[in-house]
């Protein structure tokens, strides 16, 4: 630490519907050819030497001290465990941050502070005091592996984070188990009660990726979209880049297996409100909250439809902070998807399944 030897690699974090970069999280090395290089070893060798605190502090130092001098667009996101976060904020206060970013000429809102190791929190009311003030300095928050077995509802209901990472055990290869995608699918409306945007980590697969951009998950974040750097992505992977701007739907055959066959004809047809594209972004929330049946509202024009919108994406930016005092009496236009995919009613419900 003391010899500055210490250094950031960075790993992209994609929007993967507007398909461009979003983030970095920031990655420690130790120097290198030593048994020091990885994380863990560092981590280690520190605790035993009652330098985690001081270590942890180094590190987020080291990786806003990198990412100030690449002047790098976008987000930067930084671990911490909470318990070092916790001692941080009680010995120097928020207003230490606030410094160090401004001497390193970094905008508080690019920080996003990762908060790792949340398992082992004692005290959450105290934690969630100290999150209130980093937001009081427009620093936001992160969960990081949440769904590893040891992470809590009540912690993310009572922080509130801006970002939730979900643990890559529930992304990868979760293009051929159906139990993963329904997981992920109640993550969603656990997020969208909460305001949070959901980062899927250990992407690594084509076919992953396709299936967590038909989810309508916000963030990604895997080698198949970009291994950790020193130099920072300046364009999303052209490997990335292609299947999250093709049409090709991702097919899970556990789901369809698990369905009667038979045609959508057979389908009762449900009786729903449509929209325009005139419509207040305060009368669609209403409407959604009328109807918490309604997965999409058709957009028309006339008789004519011309797109959908999802409920989902809708209220997790509606219920972002400030969002309503600004676009609430706006159309709701922005949020329409103008091409939505489109079947025959003499398809079979197996082939709809594999769709969704």
């Amino acid at each position: 630490m003391e010899s500055g030897q210490l250094y950031a690699v960075f790993q992209p974090i994609v929007a993967l519907e507007a398909v461009e970069l979003f983030a970095h999280e920031a990655l420690i090395r130790g120097p290198v050819g030593t048994d020091l290089h990885t994380p863990d070893a560092l981590l280690g060798a520190a605790a035993a030497e009652g330098l985690g605190y001081a270590l942890e502090y180094a590190c987020v130092v080291a990786a806003l001290r990198t990412w100030g001098q690449l002047q790098a667009p976008g987000r930067i996101f930084v671990n911490i465990s909470a318990n070092a976060l916790t001692h941080w904020f009680e010995d120097q206060g928020p207003q230490s941050l606030l410094a160090l970013l401004r001497d390193l000429k970094i905008s508080p809102r690019m920080l996003v502070l990762e908060i790792t190791e949340h398992e082992r929190v004692a005290d959450m009311d105290h934690l969630a005091g100290i999150v209130q003030r980093i937001r009081s300095v427009g620093v936001a928050l992160a969960l990081d592996d949440f769904g590893d077995g040891r992470s809590s509802l009540r912690l993310w209901s009572q922080l509130r984070p801006e970002f939730v990472k979900i643990d890559k055990y529930f992304t990868r290869a979760i293009s051929a188990h159906a139990d993963k995608l329904k997981t992920l699918q109640a993550l969603q409306q656990i997020a969208a009660i909460f305001g949070t945007e959901l980062v899927a980590e250990g992407i690594e697969t084509s076919e992953d990726l396709r299936v967590l951009r038909d989810l309508g998950i916000e963030l990604g974040q895997g080698y198949f979209l970009g291994h950790p750097d020193r130099q920072p992505m300046r364009h999303v992977e052209a490997q990335a880049y292609r299947v999250l701007r093709e049409r090709h739907i991702a097919v899970l055959p556990e789901l369809s297996r698990a369905v009667a066959h038979g045609q959508l004809r057979h389908i009762a047809l449900l009786d729903a409100p449509t929209v325009t594209s005139h419509t207040s972004n305060d009368a669609l929330a209403e409407l959604f909250l009328a109807h918490t049946e309604l997965h999409a509202v058709a957009v028309t024009e006339g008789d004519r439809p011309t797109g959908l919108i999802n409920r989902a994406q809708f209220m997790n930016q509606y219920s972002k902070l400030y969002y309503r005092e600004v676009w609430r009496r706006k159309p709701c236009a922005a949020h329409i998807k103008r091409a939505p995919r489109v079947i025959e009613r003499n398809h079979s419900v197996a082939a709809l399944i594999g769709i969704l």
